[in-house]
Order: structure tokens, then C-alpha cells, then sequence
């Protein structure tokens, strides 16, 4: 069986910041759950995205 790396990113509609996970997959499923994470938005981030 062939295992798969996948990183998945997702915002949030809140504009507060971003959130990264990575799995191993086969494709159909998740085998083996990995780390996750919240990376914040900075200030001048946010200011610039609300333009």
C-alpha cells in the first residue's frame, strides 16, 4: 500500500488567522493523523486582508 503526505490549510472567516494539520493517507482514508496547528494573523495582516 502506497501512502500519501497530504498538508491541509484552512482559514477562518473571522480573520484571525490560519490552520495547518498534516495526515498519511491511502487515498481513501486517513491511516495516521500528524500534527496540527493555529498560526495568528498579524495586525498589519489582517489590515491588509480587510482592504
Amino acid at each position: 500500500m502506497t501512502l500519501l503526505t497530504a498538508l491541509g490549510l484552512m482559514t477562518r472567516t473571522s480573520l484571525d488567522g490560519i490552520d495547518a494539520a498534516i495526515l498519511k493517507t491511502d487515498g481513501e482514508r486517513i491511516v495516521e493523523p500528524g500534527p496540527a496547528a493555529f498560526f495568528p494573523y498579524s495586525r498589519d495582516l489582517k489590515v491588509f486582508i480587510r482592504r
